[in-house]
């Protein structure tokens, strides 16, 4: 059975501002662990309040988990 690929969303803002990577660095740490767990994935990062839904409907309809 053929696993559906994997999508990250990201809240850029969240979290205190001494722990944060890089967009690219959230990307590659995600890259790594999905590539390790032998699984595509996606990583997209919220602009605004809402939308984490929208992204994740989006998402859901184009196959990702």
């Amino acid at each position: 059975m053929p696993v559906s690929p994997i999508a990250v969303i990201i809240n850029p803002n969240a979290g205190p501002a001494s722990r944060r990577l890089t967009r690219s660095g959230m990307r590659e740490v995600i890259r790594q662990a999905a590539e390790a767990a032998g699984l595509a994935s996606t990583v997209v990062f919220t602009e605004r309040g809402g939308h984490a839904s929208e992204l994740a409907a989006g998402l859901a309809g184009q196959g990702h988990s």
